[in-house]
């Protein structure tokens, strides 16, 4: 297994999870790349598909989704995957690292 550091909070990773799948799912940045629907539309992620791209059950993501405080849920198998699928998705996107990302690695 990679071990991979993570510079995002738990807290952090669920704002972006909720962004992903919340109200503003239908976003062309939040659809599913390379899949569309049958009148041409991007296919936006739902939970079932995020939990399958992280390699665990939507179980997982609930009880990771449900935690408290900024690091709550760490021990959940679905926080470094999650980090792992932002991390992607940013560099795909092509977009720069956060303010707080570099004040992180920079610690």
């Amino acid at each position: 297994m990679l071990i991979v550091r993570s510079y995002d909070t738990c807290s952090v990773i669920r704002t972006k999870i909720n962004n992903l799948l919340g109200k503003d799912n239908t976003k062309p940045e939040n659809a599913i790349p390379g899949q569309f629907k049958k009148n041409g539309e991007p296919k936006p992620y739902t939970k079932k598909q995020f939990a399958d791209d992280c390699g665990t059950s939507t179980r997982v993501l609930d009880t990771f989704m449900k935690a408290k405080k900024i690091m709550g849920g760490a021990e959940s198998a679905i926080y470094p995957e999650a980090y792992r699928f932002f991390e992607k998705k940013r560099i795909f996107e092509g977009k720069p690292k956060s303010t707080g990302r570099k004040k992180t690695e920079d610690e």
